[in-house]
This record gives C-alpha cells, structure tokens and sequence, in this order.
C-alpha cells in the first residue's frame, strides 16, 4: 500500500441521501489459522463495534433503492452539486459491487477521508457506501466505514477489508447479493495492560462463523500476511 497525501472530505450517504440515492459465492481472504495454538471459545464473542455498524444500526443494510441501474444512480448523483463522490466498481463474492465515497452535511461516524495517492493515479476511500443488483432493483448493501487514512478500505484475496485500530475486519456479500457481511473479524482487546486476541472465521457466506482465541504469535502473522497483500481500492471522481 502506497502512502498518500490526504485530502479530508467530510462526510459520505446521509440516511436521507441514502433513501433518496441509493440507499455475491463467497471467496476466502487467506487468513488462514491452522496452528494448533488455536482455541475454539464455546461462548459468543463480546459485542464488539464494527466497520459496519452503524449502517446496521440505521437499517440501511438491504435497502432496495428506486434504481433499475448503476448508471442510473451514478446520473442521479453527478446531479447533486453540493457533494463531490468518487464510485469504484469491483466484483464481489460473485456479484458486480457500485461503491460510492461522498462528502455530505451528515456522515456516519466521523470525517470521511478521500486522497490522492503520491503520484495522482487514483482516489483511496476510508468510508463508501456498496451497493449491488441482484434482481430488477439496485440494493444498497451497507455502507463501510475503516480506522480512517491509515487503513483505506482495500481488497485481499477476493474479499474487502475495513480495519480499524484494533481490528482486523474482512467482508464479503450475502449469498442473495443484498447486505455485506463480516467473513473473518480479529480483534485486540486490551485491559489491564494485558493485550488479548480473538477472532470469528467464516469459509464462506452460507456457513456459520467459528470463533477462537488466537496466541499473539498467530494474530501477528495473520496480520502482516494480509497487511502484505492488501491493495487498495481505486476510485475515480464522478
């Protein structure tokens, strides 16, 4: 990953916008753990906020929107002189995937940050919103949003990443093409100045997740074999 010089943009889809506006299977990422040091925990992890959790919050997660098209939003949203967006299309656990990165009045959780890279080859977000067609309508599928410049949402081994500080956050689409949906979720918990590591693995998204304590020897190489093969997404000014 490159580094880059930042240019703060505030905001993305407000809830109202997202109405109005907007708002694949499944591919492993890698993060493979087959050390023995692994354990299974038989309790649920603790809630732990997430890349997308606050569009899960909104109820912005599946909403059909009134377009038939990508295009058709993309036109929409060139309309709206008071935003600056910048879209990127890939695919996704089988299924074509519109993301949208917007300034807006209202955002999510926080500033929004959208940057050139050194070289002004392409636009990095930290926060988009996804959406897909998997019938006659466009759905939004949530809205991403990572730690900010320094972990810009990017794509490792055919799934997307959102990390935040503490976390280590893959995604892909749900098997009828309409939400995000975590694949694999690592995190570090510290307290008492004691860093400990857990993690909740999907194979893919029509199974259920396992969790597991993880040694700080396998959390490390988890992270630096991801971290080694992350690419940023590309987007493009509307």
């Amino acid at each position: 990953m490159k580094k880059k010089t930042m240019m703060l943009l505030t905001g993305v889809m407000a809830a109202g916008m997202l109405a109005l506006t907007a708002c694949g299977s499944a591919e492993g990422t890698g993060a493979d753990t087959g050390e023995v040091e692994t354990e299974v925990i038989e309790q649920p992890m603790e809630e732990t906020e997430s890349s997308l959790s606050v569009s899960q919050e909104r109820g912005e997660v599946g909403t059909v929107t009134d377009y038939d098209s990508f295009d058709a939003l993309i036109a929409d949203l060139k309309k709206d002189k008071s935003a600056k967006c910048a879209y990127a299309k890939i695919n996704l656990s089988g299924y074509e995937v519109l993301l949208v990165s917007r300034r807006d009045e209202e955002f999510l959780t926080g500033p929004s940050t959208l940057y050139d890279d050194n070289d002004n080859e392409y636009i990095g977000a930290s926060c988009a919103t996804f959406y897909t067609k998997p019938g006659d309508k466009v759905v939004c599928a949530g809205t991403l949003c990572s730690g900010g410049s320094s972990d810009p949402l990017a794509i490792y081994d055919g799934a997307v990443y959102a990390n935040t500080h503490h976390t280590l956050e893959s995604y892909f689409i749900s098997a009828d093409g309409k939400a995000l949906e975590n694949k694999d979720f690592i995190q570090e918990i510290n307290k008492n100045r004691k860093s400990t590591f857990k993690g909740s693995f999907r194979d893919s998204n029509t199974s259920d997740p396992v969790e597991r304590k993880l040694t700080e020897r396998e959390f490390s190489r988890i992270t630096d074999k991801i971290y080694s093969g992350l690419e940023d997404i590309h987007f493009e000014w509307l």
